[in-house]
């Protein structure tokens, strides 16, 4: 494993490299994955005043990624052939932690992950994710490497608005829908293929946490949070 990006360039994108090299999901598309033990939905919820992060959201562009990082490239190499366009792909996001808000650093705090990223996450109407797999995309800039990742890494959506019909997050074979604000998914970071659509008339915000999972991690979500 120590060595497992150097084979990245042997791949023409991210998700193949993932699905070949690191991710332990089964990739059988008739397969049923509501049994998958390791995706948990609706298992704990983290409440705080949503109106008031919603009102204060000062987010910021998502359309330009930065294609100096390999894994980055390799993502929106595949996305580009296949004819998606990064403006109904990426919302507007704000860094919780970096801009310093409250909740952010707070629930950072609680949560008691090594290294967490806290973005929250704007998608308006039309807007979409394509299914991806993942590689923690802030490992480059914490300090820790993909083997920590894979051993350790842990991905949590915070839904912050209700769901509305047209609203989708599809994790796998999962498709998710029926959330309530408050409510949270989570999973192994590198394990699963995942993608979201708005295809409502609301625009739809959720708070993406990534990080290292600790024992207080565990501890800490067999019970709702409240901030």
């Amino acid at each position: 494993m120590s060595n497992v990006l150097d084979k990245l360039e042997e791949y023409d994108n991210l998700y193949n490299f993932v699905r070949c090299e690191i991710s332990q999901y089964h990739f059988d598309k008739w397969k049923d994955d509501n049994n998958e033990h390791d995706m948990k939905y609706k298992t704990f919820r983290i409440m705080t005043n949503f109106e008031d992060l919603i009102e204060n959201f000062q987010g910021t562009p998502g359309t330009d990624p930065d294609l100096t990082r390999p894994t980055t490239k390799k993502h929106y190499d595949l996305w580009n052939q296949i004819g998606y366009d990064s403006k109904s792909t990426f919302g507007r996001r704000q860094d919780l932690i970096k801009t310093k808000t409250h909740f952010g650093t707070k629930l950072a705090d609680i949560l008691g992950l090594d290294y967490p990223q806290i973005v929250m996450t704007e998608q308006c109407v039309g807007q979409n994710i394509p299914m991806h797999m993942d590689v923690n995309a802030s490992a480059s800039d914490a300090g820790f490497g993909i083997e920590d990742t894979i051993e350790r890494g842990i991905r949590i959506i915070l839904f912050v608005t209700d769901w509305e019909p047209g609203q989708v997050f599809m994790m796998g074979n999962r498709t998710l829908s029926q959330w309530r604000a408050g409510e949270t998914l989570y999973w192994p970071v590198t394990k699963y293929p995942h993608g979201t659509y708005n295809g409502s008339h609301k625009i739809c915000y959720r708070i993406r946490i990534s990080g290292l999972a600790t024992k207080k991690f565990y501890q800490t979500i067999k019970n709702d949070i409240t901030i």
